[in-house]
């Protein structure tokens, strides 16, 4: 049988003497994964929700609230309660940080308490406040970098008013009062538009008030952050001066459902 010569095998070349192979790629080094580290804060994800309305000719206030709290990398949780009782009828919509609004909300709920009744006006209000305000930024328990918000909701005397109080991120805080609606947290522009197209006003039954402010809380949900779950609350006017005394009446799941 014929045979050819189909190929010739040589041998690879050696490495030169003194030179090194390349090194090998470091897949670590080029391909990097992020971990994010668990801290347990809860970020300032809310909507918070105020407006004056009429019932049978008394003035009431409506209280509206989601109850999402976002843990970071946690994921978040729904079923917290944002509105807090402070003193004397008067009672706080929490928005922010939730360590953080909760120690504000105590400085403001000592503040009442050591004025002996609530405000008598507003520039009595606006006084408790900033009290409050400047006892927190100046304790152990203000952090530097995070903004608070408490939306304040009573009555001076018959007449409702709503006042919120700000902290910023530096400690500066900053007050604003209303007459007619109140929207915070991370939803409000939205809510905010809704409540003026709608044509929100202190003259409007509580019904339509009620069903105004659902709508605007469901319509902020698409600003992320803002829970689905709805929290409704009547604010009607103390009987009494007692301290711990808040007449505040919740409406039903099933009613909320209803609407």
């Amino acid at each position: 049988m014929n045979t050819g010569v189909i190929g010739v095998i040589r041998p690879l070349p050696h490495p030169q003497i003194g030179k090194s192979l390349p090194a090998r790629p470091n897949i670590e080094q080029r391909v990097r994964y992020h971990i994010p580290k668990p801290n347990g804060k809860r970020r300032s994800v809310t909507m918070c929700l105020a407006a004056i309305c009429q019932h049978w000719l008394e003035p009431r206030l409506v209280l509206c609230a989601d109850t999402r709290l976002d843990a970071g990398w946690a994921g978040s949780t729904d079923g917290n309660r944002k509105i807090e009782k402070i003193a004397y009828g008067w009672v706080g919509m929490l928005c922010g940080p939730w360590n953080e609004v909760k120690n504000l909300h105590s400085f403001l709920v000592a503040e009442f308490l050591a004025n002996g009744a609530g405000p008598f006006d507003l520039e009595k209000l606006h006084n408790l406040l900033t009290e409050a305000a400047s006892s927190f930024t100046s304790s152990s328990l203000f952090t530097k970098g995070k903004s608070v918000e408490v939306v304040v909701c009573g009555f001076i005397g018959s007449v409702p008013a709503i006042a919120a109080l700000a902290v910023g991120r530096t400690g500066k805080a900053n007050i604003y009062s209303r007459q007619t609606f109140y929207a915070a947290g991370s939803g409000n522009t939205i809510a905010e538009t809704i409540l003026n197209v709608r044509n929100c006003t202190p003259n409007d039954q509580i019904e339509r008030t009620i069903y105004v402010l659902y709508e605007a809380k469901k319509y902020s949900e698409k600003a992320g952050g803002v829970g689905p779950d709805t929290r409704i609350a009547i604010l009607v006017p103390p009987h009494g001066p007692e301290a711990d005394q808040a007449n505040l009446l919740l409406i039903k799941p099933s009613g909320i459902d209803a609407l």
